[in-house]
């Protein structure tokens, strides 16, 4: 029965990181996408083209994260925290 057990176990981390990695990315990097424009000090159009290039290592650090880190609970707790300082950056600047 244990290894029914940790067979089960293994596939819900399994399904949290990728779960993470996809829609955990895609906020962060939207929100990413969001608030950097309107804290840098340069053109507004300058400013979204280079928060858009930046905005391809955020998701591909963020999905290595995902799978990298040790703790799932972790894991979760440090991408929901950083999606909450991102809006409220996004919340400050507006």
């Amino acid at each position: 029965m244990t290894e029914r057990a940790d067979g089960w176990r293994l596939r819900a981390g399994i399904a949290a990181r990728v779960t993470a990695a996809i829609l955990g990315g895609y906020a962060i990097t939207y929100l990413f996408t969001g608030a950097l424009p309107l804290w840098l000090p340069m053109a507004r159009t300058e400013a979204v083209l280079w928060t858009t290039l930046a905005s391809f290592c955020v998701y591909t650090s963020v999905v290595l994260y995902a799978f990298g880190a040790h703790s799932v609970w972790r894991m979760w707790r440090n991408l929901v925290v950083l999606i909450i300082v991102l809006m409220a950056a996004i919340w400050w600047r507006r």
